[in-house]
């Protein structure tokens, strides 16, 4: 039986969505490094071309799309006969609806979806959003730091091997 999960970071601008989803597609993907570009389409799982994870190459918001942009999105863009994709949210006002929309799309195709949450991004947007009809929810512990780059850099790098790991399991479990 296959189980598909579809993981949605969700958080402010510039705490670090897009930088970690590049340590997953590194992690977890051929031919990828965290220096190249993503962009939304699907790449094949390393050791197993037959699994694949999507990934969204920034928040969905992002996209300056018209109003109705999660349904272009969800059809004309994302490729959900993946085992897993790995999207990503603001958390801003009016953000919820548009996220509530994306996991219902999502559920119609069997998806099961998870939002992941960070410290460094938590108030009242994103306790509304974490409300929503979740399959499961995680918490990153991501502090702000008022350190050099590198710490930061590194600080991500351990958020993005944890969430590799955790979809990894998943995805070889499929």
């Amino acid at each position: 039986m296959f189980k598909f999960w579809a993981y949605i970071l969700i958080g402010k601008d510039q705490i670090g969505k897009t930088t970690i989803q590049k340590i997953i597609w590194s992690n977890l993907c051929d031919n990828c490094s965290d220096n190249d570009l993503i962009s939304d389409k699907k790449y094949p799982l390393k050791n197993d071309p037959n699994k694949s994870l999507f990934f969204s190459e920034s928040s969905i918001q992002e996209k300056n799309e018209p109003e109705n942009y999660i349904d272009f999105y969800y059809h004309k863009v994302f490729q959900p006969r993946t085992t897993s994709c790995i999207l990503s949210s603001h958390a801003d006002g009016g953000c919820d609806l548009q996220v509530e929309h994306l996991i219902r799309l999502l559920k119609r195709d069997a998806f099961n979806v998870c939002g992941i949450f960070f410290s460094n991004s938590w108030g009242a947007n994103e306790m509304r959003i974490a409300g929503l009809s979740w399959d499961e929810t995680r918490w990153i512990e991501n502090p702000k730091l008022n350190s050099a780059e590198s710490d930061i850099h590194s600080q991500l790098h351990r958020i993005g091997d944890k969430l590799s790991e955790v979809i990894h399991k998943r995805v070889i479990e499929t």
